[in-house]
This record gives structure tokens, C-alpha cells and sequence, in this order.
């Protein structure tokens, strides 16, 4: 059952005496949209404008839209804080309320693998479910580590696409890693930053997933995509304008490099980086510098490369 606890933000909105309130509310939470701004309207004085934008982390803040309507407060809600902004957000992250866990299948699968010492990880709205699944785990004598992530505000555990310090901190400690949390995006991310096998635990439909082949695939996407790029002449580098994944310095010391090695390159700034916006535009290959997503999700026919790969590409070239 997935619990989303407004209590803090009417305390808030009431302490504040707020008159208007800013949501955001992630895309699979839509459906949910008029019953919080109907249970923050009756409860509080304070009228509601929700941003309708899609929304993907907490980095994505709706900082100009506080300004634009004058707001006292941002309900930002799926998400913990990733950084620091002078205007007022009150996070409302989800959380899914599962009592217990059957961890039987998992540890058959752990004990085939021959991992003794388990690295646990989490998407935050299953926090409590890791630290249940830890508990089970010790009682079968595993060995457990989790550690807290890049940010003050992560809850132990936590892991993002583009933040996996909670793992790194433990790699040297385990034989493996399970992650906790539903999709593919974050246990991902796991995979293809550390050298260890990595198992994601889907506890609302208990399915357990390898991700050996996930990364067998990806690299060989991710390969595909630098060699289609040894024939560009033509790069266009993506800058997102959302605040948590602007990355100015990065873009234009990019576009030095690439000059530098005869190559033309330009700067294409957007808030949400679509395909669409792109088309027509006469490039032969896009670097992304903001959010690791985008490199996944294949924009267009032309190839996309991270900065990790660029590099990669512009060594084998």
C-alpha cells in the first residue's frame, strides 16, 4: 500500500499562514492530483496551483513558478531534498507500507552466487521495506551493509540515477548488491558503475531480477552508440536549465575540447530535453551533460554519448 503522509505540509502551510501553495507531483501520481489539493484546500486557507510539467527528481524544482505566482510554499512531493534553494519547499516523499517480507527466494539465489556479504540499496519510497529485508537477512547469518548516500537529506540506503555513493562506499565490504525499489533506471545505474553482481528485489510483485544481462545489453548499446559516433563531424551538446542538472562550465569546456580536435560543436540549452525540440537540427551526434536518463532513453536515430563516453570515443577516433 503506498502511503503518502501530507501532515507536514498543512502543519507547514498553517505555521506559515500561506495563501498560495506551489505542487509538484510526479507523473505516476496524476491520478492522485485533485484529492491533495482538495485535502490541502479544506484543510488549510491556502489556494493550490499545481505545476502539470513532468516532473523526475528533486532536482527539477519549481523554483521559477514560485516567483512567477508569488508563492510562500513548493509541496514537492515523491521526492528528499538533492540541494539547496533560498525558497521554501517542503518535501513529501512516498513511502510504501509493506509489514513483512518473505526473503526465501532471495537467499537461494544469494547463496547460489556465493555472496556471504550483501550491500543493500534503496529507491526511497521502499526505505522501510530494505530495512526489513536487512533484518531477515542477518537472521539467516548474511553479512549486511548499508551505507547513507551523497546527500544529508538521503535516508540510508538511497540511491539515484546519478548518484550511487551509498554503494561505492561499500563495494570493497560485499560479494553482491540487491537493490530494493520497483523499475529498471536505478538498479541500472548500480550495475554499470560497480564490478559487482547486482540482484534488483521488486517487493510489490516479489519478482527477483539479474542484472548481469541488463548490463551485458546496455554496454553493448552504449558501445554501439561511440562507434556510430567515430564518424561524426558534428556534435551538439545538451544543457538542461533545470537548476539540479544545470551544468554550464562542463558544456563549455566540452565544446573547447571538441573544437580543439577539429570538430564542430554547439550548445543547445532546454529545460526538458525532448527529441521532438531536436528535430530538423543538422548534427551528427548529441553529448548529454545533464541528466544520465537521457542517454538511456535513445532521443533520436542519431547517436547520444555521456561525457564518460565522449572520451572514450575521442581515444578510440
Amino acid at each position: 500500500m503506498l502511503k503518502l503522509d501530507i501532515k507536514k505540509a498543512i502543519t507547514e502551510i498553517k505555521k506559515k499562514k500561506a495563501k498560495t501553495v506551489v505542487l509538484q507531483i510526479p507523473e505516476g501520481l496524476k491520478t492522485k492530483t485533485t484529492e491533495l489539493i482538495e485535502r490541502i484546500e479544506t484543510q488549510t486557507k491556502a489556494k493550490v496551483i499545481t505545476v502539470m510539467d513532468p516532473l523526475w527528481g528533486a532536482c527539477d524544482l519549481a523554483e521559477e513558478e514560485m516567483k512567477l505566482f508569488k508563492a510562500d510554499l513548493l509541496i514537492h512531493v515523491g521526492h528528499t531534498k538533492f540541494y539547496d534553494t533560498k525558497i521554501k519547499v517542503i518535501y513529501i516523499p512516498l513511502e510504501y507500507t509493506i509489514k513483512e517480507i518473505n526473503t526465501d527466494k532471495l537467499e537461494r539465489i544469494l547463496k547460489n552466487n556465493k555472496i556471504k556479504s550483501v550491500g543493500l540499496a534503496c529507491a526511497v519510497q521502499f526505505h522501510n521495506t530494505m530495512k526489513l529485508i536487512e533484518k531477515e537477512l542477518k537472521k539467516k547469518k548474511f553479512k549486511v551493509f548499508i551505507e547513507k548516500g551523497g546527500s544529508k537529506s538521503f535516508v540510508s540506503g538511497q540511491v539515484l540515477g546519478c548518484d550511487q555513493t551509498a554503494v561505492k562506499k561499500i563495494e570493497k565490504k560485499i560479494d553482491g548488491i540487491v537493490f530494493v525499489g520497483d523499475g529498471l533506471f536505478h538498479p541500472l545505474g548500480i550495475t554499470i558503475n560497480s564490478e559487482k553482481k547486482v540482484f534488483a528485489f521488486n517487493p510489490l510483485n516479489r519478482e527477483i531480477k539479474d542484472f548481469e544481462k541488463e548490463k551485458e545489453l546496455y554496454v553493448r548499446k552504449r558501445y554501439g552508440a561511440i562507434a556510430k559516433a567515430k564518424n561524426a563531424e558534428s556534435f551538439g551538446i545538451l544543457m538542461s536549465r533545470k537548476r539540479g542538472q544545470f551544468q554550464k562550465e562542463i558544456a563549455l569546456n566540452t565544446k573547447k575540447l571538441l573544437e580543439k580536435k577539429g570538430f564542430k560543436a554547439f550548445l543547445f540549452s532546454m529545460d526538458l530535453i525532448k527529441a521532438e525540440y531536436l528535430m530538423g537540427i543538422n548534427i551528427d551526434c548529441f553529448i548529454d551533460t545533464a541528466c544520465p536518463r537521457i542517454t538511456e532513453d535513445n532521443l533520436n536515430d542519431k547517436p547520444i554519448l555521456n561525457l564518460k563516453e565522449l572520451n572514450e570515443m575521442l581515444e578510440l577516433k
